[in-house]
C-alpha cells in the first residue's frame, strides 16, 4: 500500500511574518509620504490634511500608480523578496525560540527583545527595498506619466485615498 501524501500549505508562522512584513512595508512608504506631505507647506486643517490623516498615507503612493504599474511593482517586489528572504529554518528557529521564551517563567525580556529585533531587522530591510523599488518606478516614469501619477496622488490626498474609477 502506498501512504497518502500530505500537502502542506504555508505555515501559519509564515503567514504572520508576511502579514507583519507587508504592514511594515506600507508603514515605511507611509512615513515617506507623510514626511513629503508634512513639509509641503500645506496649512494644518486643510482638506488635504484631513483626507491624508483619514487614510494610510503609505498606501496612497501605491494607490496613485496605474493598475498596470501596481501589478508590475508587485511582481518586482515578490521576485526580489523571494531572493532576499532568509532561510526558512532561520526564521522558524527564531519563532520557536520566541515561543519557548514566552512560555518560560520568568520571562527573559532581553532574549525576547533580541529575537524580536532580529525579526524587525529583516522586516526593515524589506521596507527599505520596497521603498527603493517604488522610487525607481517613479524615476523611470515619463514626464507625462509622472504628472498623471501626481494628479492621482493629489486626488487621493483630497478625497481620502479613493481612486477615481475612470483613470484606473
Amino acid at each position: 500500500m502506498t501512504q497518502p501524501t500530505s500537502r502542506k500549505g504555508v505555515s501559519p508562522v509564515f503567514k504572520v511574518i508576511f502579514g507583519v512584513s507587508l504592514a511594515l512595508n506600507i508603514a515605511v512608504i507611509g512615513a515617506v509620504g507623510a514626511a513629503a506631505w508634512r513639509f509641503s507647506g500645506e496649512a494644518k486643517g486643510a482638506p488635504q490634511a484631513r483626507a491624508a490623516s483619514a487614510t494610510s498615507t503609505g498606501s496612497l503612493y501605491i494607490r496613485a500608480l496605474s493598475r498596470e504599474d501596481r501589478r508590475e511593482l508587485g511582481q518586482v517586489m515578490r521576485r526580489h523578496f523571494q531572493e532576499m528572504h532568509p532561510s526558512t529554518p532561520q526564521v522558524q528557529n527564531g519563532f520557536q525560540q520566541a515561543l519557548t521564551l514566552l512560555r518560560a517563567e520568568p520571562l527573559d525580556r532581553d532574549a525576547l527583545a533580541q529575537i524580536m529585533s532580529s525579526h524587525l531587522d529583516l522586516t526593515f530591510e524589506r521596507q527599505q527595498k520596497a521603498q527603493s523599488i517604488l522610487l525607481e518606478k517613479i524615476v523611470e516614469m515619463s514626464p507625462e506619466d509622472r504628472i498623471e501619477f501626481a494628479d492621482r496622488l493629489e486626488h487621493a490626498l483630497t478625497h481620502g485615498g479613493k481612486r477615481k474609477k475612470k483613470s484606473d
